[in-house]
């Protein structure tokens, strides 16, 4: 069974939706997914809805 990385979609490891928090450039994504999947462990991506419920559009991008 592979390990499990887990990691946020916001910058500063900060878990949950927040009203400002910023996002991680898709440069570093790229680089944390070669760095764990392309060393056979799981990714878990921290990817959360708004208050409404919905996936906020910037997340989707």
């Amino acid at each position: 069974c592979p390990a499990e990385c887990d990691t946020t979609l916001q910058e500063h490891d900060r878990w949950f939706w927040g009203v400002n928090s910023t996002l991680r450039s898709l440069e570093e994504l790229i680089q944390v997914y070669h760095e764990t999947v392309g060393r056979n462990c799981l990714l878990m991506l921290d990817l959360t809805p708004d208050r409404t419920g919905l996936i906020p559009p910037a997340y989707a991008r």
